[in-house]
């Protein structure tokens, strides 16, 4: 699945957020067994830098940030995390990719330009956009969508992201800014 959507990301020119898990990173400690994975944290480290390198080199890391599995486990038993090391990496390639590193969330906006509908002039909009990888066991589709919702409680922004549900699911909701 990772190979596939790196793979279109390239030949289509995408931009991503990097949301957390990058790698399975099981610890001696850490839920999951260090014995199942196919490859070591390290050897996954270099696989996920090398497929990310070309996107970084075109600069469309929009930002990164960390999950359960490739920041919180080794954070506590190392204090050094696999999503400190492929931000480094990357950042050799993108520079800029060290201010778009947030550990726990980000608040990012994007400033889109284009013609307006009638007029044909140029008109920029701009979209906040929060991201966070998330935690808790959220074990229902309504308790999962409740976390995304809570999060337009606390942040203004256009679109939230939250990755550690599993499942995919979507929720378009309205709010009134004044």
């Amino acid at each position: 699945l990772f190979e596939s959507v790196i793979k279109y990301a390239e030949e289509k020119g995408c931009y991503l957020i990097l949301n957390g898990d990058l790698i399975e990173g099981a610890m001696k400690n850490s839920p999951g067994s260090v014995f199942e994975s196919t490859m070591s944290p390290i050897v996954q480290i270099g696989y996920i830098c090398e497929r990310l390198k070309n996107i970084a080199k075109a600069g469309r890391i929009i930002n990164i940030v960390g999950g359960n599995h490739d920041h919180d486990r080794q954070l506590k038993e190392t204090g050094l995390t696999p999503t400190d090391m492929i931000v480094s990496n990357l950042a050799q390639y993108d520079p800029t990719l060290l201010d778009r590193y947030c550990p726990d969330g980000a608040y990012t906006f994007i400033s889109l330009k284009g013609k307006s509908n009638g007029g044909g002039r140029n008109t920029t909009v701009t979209y906040g956009i929060f991201n966070i990888h998330g935690g808790g066991g959220a074990s229902k589709i309504g308790s999962k969508i409740q976390k995304l919702d809570d999060m337009a409680n606390i942040f203004d922004a256009n679109l939230y992201i939250r990755s550690h549900t599993h499942t995919p699911e979507y929720h378009t909701g309205t709010k009134m800014v004044v």
